[in-house]
């Protein structure tokens, strides 16, 4: 994804709902508000959008698979993305 001319991974905006998970956790009692916002691809949109959802629910017990917001399992999903 590009921000400003700014390359910025997929996998960033998961690390970063992981940690706003734990702060929140640790701090707000597990309370938590997140805002995406918007003016992307699609593609982009969906994929860091995914990213970050399964930042919030990946724990011990739930692992997520960074391949899931990969191009071919977005494109499976949504095959307008191509």
């Amino acid at each position: 994804m590009s921000r400003h001319q700014r390359k910025v991974p997929t996998s960033f905006y998961h690390r970063f709902a992981c940690d706003a998970r734990a702060f929140a956790q640790r701090y707000a009692r597990g309370r938590l508000i997140s805002v995406l916002e918007g003016g992307y691809s699609d593609r982009a949109l969906t994929s860091g959008a995914m990213a970050h959802l399964t930042g919030f629910v990946e724990d011990e017990r739930h692992t997520v698979d960074p391949t899931w917001w990969k191009l071919e399992h977005l494109t499976a999903v949504c095959p307008s993305f191509l």
